[in-house]
């Protein structure tokens, strides 16, 4: 934290508890945050693991704030960590009802960013950008990241990894026009099992 606090002198962590170890989350800005929210969609939607995190960030050489969801959905996995050709489609729905849950208990977000746990255009994606309750909205990983490009790789049997699209970063085009997305190289290994995606945004309407 000290290494980034220079650069980016506002931040909040949501720390992981004991019984998810997985479940932290946190914001780094280098403008402040205001009506920081944890949403525990565990207390709300059935199958649903980890809580989510919302913040509007001020910036004040706009005038305006950007509301942003920080999530980690649930995994495509059982609750005990296994896993068969069916468990993508049918954890599918609480995803879907994890990101029902955070729009309609925050309106106005602007941006919904983090693990989706899911590839292009699934449940809760599909919602996002194409139900008429989010109208404008798009996501960046799938307009500007070459498909074949993943965002998680995962060690599989007889040393093969899959290679999976599970992060994305969803932005409202009536406020926000992305200017580019693309996955960080040189974290595909020795970190995360996740690679970091980075996306410009700039003030004003996609036309």
């Amino acid at each position: 934290l000290c290494k980034f606090r220079a650069e980016y002198p506002y931040f909040h962590f949501s720390h992981p508890t004991q019984h998810q170890a997985a479940s932290g989350c946190a914001f780094l800005s280098r403008h402040p945050l205001k009506d920081i929210s944890v949403v525990n969609s565990t207390e709300i939607v059935e199958g649903s693991v980890f809580p989510q995190l919302v913040c509007t960030v001020e910036d004040t050489r706009l005038g305006y704030g950007v509301k942003i969801a920080n999530l980690h959905l649930r995994p495509p996995l059982n609750l005990d960590g296994t896993a068969h050709l069916e468990t993508a489609r049918i954890t599918g729905r609480v995803r879907l009802a994890e990101v029902r849950n955070i729009v309609h208990a925050h309106h106005g977000l602007e941006i919904l960013a983090g693990d989706f746990n899911e590839q292009d255009g699934a449940h809760a994606l599909s919602y996002l950008v194409d139900s008429m309750a989010t109208n404008g909205m798009r996501d960046a990983v799938a307009d500007y990241v070459p498909s074949h490009k993943e965002t998680h790789r995962w060690p599989f049997f007889f040393g093969t990894t899959l290679h999976k699209r599970l992060d994305h970063i969803v932005y409202q085009t009536m406020k926000l026009k992305c200017v580019g997305c693309g996955v960080i190289p040189g974290f595909e290994s020795g970190a995360s099992d996740h690679q970091p995606v980075l996306a410009r945004f700039v003030p004003g309407r996609v036309r």
